[in-house]
């Protein structure tokens, strides 16, 4: 029987991979009880969960015959790598409409082939905000430029390059794709808020809003929810 080397091996060995480095990240945490869980229960079970579902994806390529592994599209690798890195630095700076709006405007460069300066301009971004986002970076930061802002002239040289990124694209993509993808980012920024202030019981200041949404609450989600239920 001859072995081939597919793309089910390599999905199966990144899976193992991942289920791994969380283990390892998670050592020391207390797993606990399933009456008592510790701060590692939930996230090593999932990773012992993946790691078993990569082995046997890895198996079955190994014993089938399958299709070959593709080229890596590094360009559409780094947009997409980008855009988490982006919601994550400034989800707390700056709130989860910008959070959201950025993410999803870099996430779109991942749409056609992005040239060789936004794969240039995506690589820096990612460089910068992993640096940013890096546990204790701001205080080793502020340690050696001896000043506290050293940390957020990193931040605003990631918002500089990442404008530079979406200016660059937007010049190869329609306008209307461009408004479309902005409207979406507002329309999820926008819902997300509406519903994570309701789930806490609060009321947004505008009136229109919060009625509005207590009458799509009524009409739609919950007829919705009791036909799945």
């Amino acid at each position: 029987m001859q072995l081939t080397i597919d793309k089910d091996v390599w999905a199966g060995l990144f899976f193992m991979g991942l289920a791994a480095l969380g283990l390892w990240i998670g050592t020391d945490y207390a797993f606990g009880t399933a009456a008592r869980m510790g701060a590692g229960f939930l996230p090593k079970l999932l990773c012992w969960l993946l790691l078993g579902l990569g082995g046997l994806i890895t198996l079955i390529g190994i014993v089938r015959r399958g299709e070959p592994m593709e080229a890596w599209a590094w360009g559409q690798t780094l947009a997409i790598l980008s855009a988490v890195l982006v919601f994550g630095a400034a989800l707390e700076g700056f709130g989860l409409e910008v959070a959201i709006l950025g993410s999803v405007l870099v996430g779109g460069v991942a749409e056609p082939e992005p040239s060789r300066f936004e794969r240039a301009l995506l690589a820096v971004l990612a460089i910068l905000l992993a640096i940013f986002l890096w546990p204790g970076t701001a205080g080793k930061l502020a340690q050696i430029a001896g000043t506290r802002l050293a940390a957020n002239w990193l931040l605003a040289a990631a918002a500089v390059v990442m404008a530079l990124a979406i200016v660059s694209h937007a010049r190869s993509v329609p306008l209307l794709t461009m408004l479309e993808r902005v409207a979406l980012a507002l329309g999820l920024g926008a819902a997300c808020i509406i519903v994570f202030v309701d789930g806490l019981g609060l009321n947004l200041k505008s009136t229109y809003v919060m009625d509005g949404w207590q009458f799509l609450k009524a009409t739609v989600i919950k007829p919705l929810l009791t036909i799945v239920r």
